[in-house]
């Protein structure tokens, strides 16, 4: 499934075991109530567990530190395209923001503000997040 924003071809793609609304549980994914900014693309595979209240943001805005003329004049929005891997599992009411890549197996512990990307099968948690483990075999 994909959704395609009006006069933007920005897409968020889902596999088709994929569901987004009420929390469920699904032989293979499950999304709870979360913000999906698709201001760039985003990729989600299929096992990726996402709990409730996370936001994620691939879009920021940057040139406001450049001058003293108001923000209106100064504002560039700058974004990026996010792929989470298969296995992945961002916890309750995590945050992410101009992140381009979520490890395949990697977790993400709830209430974490993640601002990096992270690589396959390591833990982050945190405010900012940072790594705090890794899965083992």
């Amino acid at each position: 499934m994909s959704i395609l924003k009006k006069d933007n071809p920005v897409i968020l793609t889902l596999e088709p075991s994929i569901r987004i609304g009420k929390f469920f549980r699904h032989k293979e994914s499950k999304i709870g109530y979360a913000i999906f900014d698709i201001t760039g693309d985003i990729t989600i595979d299929k096992n990726v567990d996402i709990y409730d209240n996370v936001v994620i943001f691939i879009h920021t805005h940057s040139g406001w530190m450049e001058s003293r003329k108001p923000r209106k004049e100064t504002n560039r929005i700058e974004w990026t395209n996010l792929h989470i891997h298969k296995d992945a599992f961002i916890g309750y009411g995590s945050i992410i923001v101009m992140v381009e890549d979520i490890g395949e197996g990697a977790i993400i512990g709830a209430g974490s503000v993640l601002t990096k990307n992270v690589p396959p099968f390591e833990v982050w948690a945190g405010n900012p997040a940072r790594k705090i483990g890794e899965r083992h075999e």
